[in-house]
């Protein structure tokens, strides 16, 4: 999964998001690794740029044993709710650049793996969220009102959270979109059929990924190297 912020607004901001989902959806069925799906976004973003935006970002994704992988390209780190209680952040172990600036800088993202159990939520949001004000300009405190996002159903914690925001704030306060995505773990799945399994993939040569693109936006240093994997007659 992915959660985003671009830079700006208007039509030259939906743009840039269109081409990084379009990025996204087109590698992560098949990217043998989480990277290569932000360095496939990274390139997205790279050629298709109008007016030199960037978009911060957090990619997850979910192993069967309960892992949960996270690169993070500059974006609020998501709050996780353990099931026995408290709270916690999955916070990257460096910084990381956002898409459209990582390429300037040689940056790699930072990154976060955890553990997760069954009834572990986890909240992926954008700044409008931490950056929402009180009319005496304090932040909205999001540490200390997690615990309405542990309601019955992910739905009403959600709508909780909104109600509390919007409290929170008042018609003066600086006004930002927001973005909240509201996950739970649900335990192990049940191992799944030869159908349902996904296509065998057979391995190509090493290098980048491959692309229509004949002179590569991304440095060389950045590129993934070693062998990966692609689905049969592609």
């Amino acid at each position: 999964m992915v959660i985003g912020d671009v830079q700006g607004k208007g039509l030259g901001a939906v743009r840039t998001a269109a081409s990084i989902l379009a990025a996204f959806r087109e590698s992560a069925p098949v990217a043998a690794r989480l990277e290569t799906v932000g360095l496939r976004m990274s390139c997205a973003l790279t050629r298709h740029n109008v007016g030199d935006r960037f978009v911060t970002a957090v990619l997850a994704e979910l192993s069967d044993d309960g892992t949960i992988s996270l690169l993070n390209y500059g974006h609020p780190a998501p709050l996780v709710l353990p099931a026995p209680g408290g709270i916690t952040w999955a916070e990257p172990d460096r910084p990381g650049m956002p898409l459209g600036l990582d390429v300037l800088g040689h940056c790699r993202p930072g990154r976060h793996d955890r553990a997760l159990i069954t009834g572990d939520r986890v909240l992926f949001h954008t700044d409008g969220l931490d950056e929402a004000r009180d009319p005496a300009g304090h932040f909205y405190p999001l540490s200390t009102r997690a615990g309405l996002l542990r309601d019955d159903t992910l739905a009403t914690g959600l709508e909780l959270l909104r109600k509390d925001v919007q409290r929170h704030t008042t018609a003066t306060s600086p006004v930002d979109d927001s973005a909240l995505l509201l996950l739970e773990y649900a335990g192990h799945p049940r191992p799944l059929t030869q159908r349902q399994q996904h296509p065998a993939y057979s391995a190509s040569g090493p290098g980048c990924e491959k692309c229509a693109v004949t002179s590569c936006p991304i440095p060389t240093e950045l590129r993934p190297h070693g062998p990966h994997v692609w689905p049969p007659g592609q």
